[in-house]
């Protein structure tokens, strides 16, 4: 489990470890440093705020192109948000739990999306925000391996405390590596050395597969290799607002990392801000991808409730279904697999307002401060 301090630590050391100060700017740099954002906190009570720090006030929006909550839809949602209230009360040490609808719902869609995928047993996802997906992913069926990128401190810390909730000893914090053993240990073991009052300590070495790991800026190299390609890439709301250098080095290295038949998913492109003129989504053709889907918000039968943009490879079975570039809009409603990540053949739900669910989830939670 990592604190604000202790990532400071780590990044301090990384950088004075990295001989150029322009490492840094170029990577772990967005939009977020030029706003008002909490971008880098002092303490995990500071992280509060950023769990409903990106609803956006599209809840309904979210509703309307999901077709409404179905049984099923209020089930996972039920699940999520009991898993988040225990993380909050348990983190924060307070019961009055914020309850981030829009971003949960908004999740949802992700989570339906990358579910409809025939392969998903390796993801990756960049920049995750309050990191709420593996909320859904952590007990889903076909989900194995998940790595996440994180550039900014505030959010790094609190996806890191969410994971080692959810996946306990199987969660790999790769900003807080394990320290070698103490060197007066290690020579008073191998050189088999009884010292006078010296006791070494004893260690255990468990060999701990992971379930998700979690990168930070100065380790986003070791989340690409070609020998383990990702069969899902999710990428929400950032793709203009990285730097242009962490944009292509993300997208650079995950055209050689992806799986044949891998999808890469943008739910919505994120704001302009940093583009530096540069149109970032025709850079992807140059890296092999073209869009499967490429679609504005309100597309489709059931409006979308932001952009979406499908990324596929020349490998992948539906390369002829896909646009040569990104200059109209392109969502082939004929093509199976995107019917099936866009959920146009489930059935319809119910809009139901805000407080209505609420409600609901006050019911199921009668009980979770008892058990």
């Amino acid at each position: 489990m990592i604190d604000p301090a202790a990532y400071d630590d780590a990044e301090s050391l990384a950088y004075r470890a990295s001989g150029s100060w322009t490492w840094r700017g170029l990577m772990s740099g967005s939009v977020l440093d030029y706003s008002n954002f909490p971008v880098r906190v002092r303490s995990i009570h500071d992280l509060k705020p950023l769990i409903n720090a990106m609803d956006q006030m599209r809840y309904e929006h979210h509703l309307r192109e999901i077709g409404g909550l179905r049984e099923d839809d209020l089930v996972a949602l039920s699940a999520v948000t009991k898993a988040l209230a225990r993380f909050f009360i348990h983190t924060f040490h307070d019961p009055n739990v914020i309850i981030p609808l829009g971003s949960l719902v908004s999740h949802l869609l992700v989570f339906r999306k990358i579910s409809a995928l025939p392969r998903r047993e390796r993801m990756l996802e960049i920049g995750g925000g309050s990191g709420f997906l593996p909320l859904f992913t952590a007990k889903a069926d076909g989900f194995g391996h998940r790595n996440q990128i994180e550039v900014t401190q505030s959010f790094y810390v609190l996806q890191s405390l969410l994971n080692s909730h959810l996946f306990g000893i199987r969660f790999s914090d790769r900003a807080v590596d394990a320290p070698p053993p103490a060197p007066i240990e290690a020579l008073a073991r191998s050189a088999g050395i009884i010292t006078a009052g010296f006791e070494p300590t004893a260690r255990l070495g468990f060999d701990v597969s992971p379930a998700m790991t979690q990168y930070p800026w100065w380790k986003v190299n070791e989340a690409f290799d070609p020998e383990r390609p990702y069969d899902v890439a999710v990428s929400n709301a950032n793709v203009y607002e990285m730097t242009l250098d962490a944009f292509i080095l993300y997208f650079s290295n995950l055209s050689k990392c992806l799986a044949p038949e891998g999808v890469v998913l943008f739910q919505e492109v994120g704001a302009t801000g940093r583009s530096q003129g540069v149109d970032r989504l025709a850079m992807l053709l140059d890296y092999g991808f073209r869009p499967l889907v490429n679609a504005d918000r309100g597309t489709g039968e059931r409006p979308l409730s932001c952009d979406n943009v499908v990324l596929v490879k020349d490998t992948h079975p539906h390369w002829n279904d896909t646009a040569q570039d990104f200059s109209t809009q392109h969502f082939p409603t004929d093509v199976p697999l995107v019917r099936a990540m866009f959920g146009l053949d489930r059935p319809a739900g119910s809009n139901l307002p805000r407080h209505d669910l609420l409600k609901r989830f006050v019911a199921s939670f009668q009980a979770m401060g008892q058990g």
